[in-house]
C-alpha cells in the first residue's frame, strides 16, 4: 500500500514540475500575428552586460543625457543593465537633485540595428506609480515619425500605443490600468499598416497611407515626469525579458 501512495505522490509531483515548465516555456514565448514569419534579430539579455555590437546605452542616441523639458529624469550609463536574464532600466531618486540637476536618473537603451517592416515584441514588466514614465517605442533620422509601441504614463494611469506623423499628427489609444506583471507587448508594421498587441490580442490599429515606409530603430527607457511625489517607489524598475524581430515569409 506505502509502495502505491509514493507512486502517487511521484506522479503527481512529475505533473506539477510539468505544469510549472510548460508555464515557464509559455511565458517566454511570442505571440505571433497570423502568417509565417521568420526571427531576424533578437536580444534574449541572457549575459552578464548589455552587448554593445546590438544596443547604445548611457545617453540619449541623439547626444546628450536629458531629453526635454517634460522629463524630470537624466540618463545615466549605471542606470542600464542586464540581470538574471532581464535587461533593466531604473530610475533613481535623489533629493539633492544629483543627477545632472535632476532629482531622478533614468535608464536608455536603442538598437544600432535599423527596422523596416516586420512584427517586434517585447515581454517587459512596467513600473506604478506616480510619474513612472517608460516606454517600448521608435525612431527614425528625425521627428517626426515616432511609434510609440506600449508607453505607460503612471501618474494618469494608462498605457499609451500611437504613431505620429506630418507636422505632428498623432493617431493614439490609450487603454487604463497597471503593468506591472510579465506581459508581451508587439507591434506588426507592414505598408500602410501598424497593429499594436497585448500577449498577441489587438489593442490599436492604424491603416493609413501616412504609414512610414522608411527605416527606425528601437528605443527602451525608463523615465520620469514631473508629476512625482513621496508614494513614488524609490527606486522603480522597468523590466525587459527580451527584445525580437521577425520578418514576414
Amino acid at each position: 500500500m506505502s509502495h502505491i501512495v509514493l507512486t502517487k505522490k511521484v506522479t503527481v509531483l512529475m505533473v506539477l514540475m510539468s505544469c510549472f515548465v510548460l508555464t515557464i516555456f509559455c511565458s517566454s514565448a511570442s505571440a505571433l500575428p497570423a502568417g509565417s514569419w521568420t526571427l531576424k534579430w533578437r536580444d534574449e539579455f541572457n549575459g552578464t552586460s548589455i552587448n554593445t555590437s546590438k544596443w547604445g546605452y548611457g545617453q540619449l542616441p541623439w547626444g546628450g543625457y536629458h531629453h526635454n523639458g517634460q522629463y524630470g529624469s537624466y540618463v545615466t550609463a549605471a542606470d542600464s543593465y542586464v540581470s538574471a536574464g532581464q535587461l533593466v532600466l531604473r530610475c533613481r531618486y535623489d533629493a539633492n537633485w544629483g543627477f545632472g540637476g535632476y532629482q531622478w536618473s533614468q535608464g536608455f537603451v536603442w538598437s544600432k540595428q535599423w527596422f523596416n517592416y516586420g512584427y517586434f515584441e517585447i515581454r517587459a514588466k512596467y513600473p506604478k506609480g506616480k510619474g513612472v514614465w517608460p516606454a517600448f517605442w521608435m525612431l527614425s533620422g528625425g521627428w517626426p515619425p515616432e511609434i510609440d509601441i506600449a508607453e505607460y504614463f503612471g501618474t494618469a494611469g494608462y498605457m499609451h500605443h500611437g504613431y505620429c506623423y506630418g507636422s505632428g499628427t498623432w493617431i493614439s489609444k490609450k487603454i487604463y490600468g497597471n503593468y506591472d506583471y510579465w506581459a508581451n507587448w508587439g507591434l506588426e508594421w507592414a505598408n500602410g499598416k501598424l497593429v499594436f498587441t497585448k500577449n498577441g490580442q489587438v489593442v490599436h490599429s492604424v491603416y493609413s497611407s501616412n504609414v512610414y515606409t522608411g527605416w527606425m530603430y528601437v528605443l527602451l527607457n525608463s523615465g520620469m515626469d514631473w508629476s512625482y511625489d513621496s508614494t513614488t517607489p524609490k527606486p522603480n524598475y522597468y523590466q525587459v525579458h527580451y527584445f525580437r524581430y521577425y520578418e514576414k515569409n
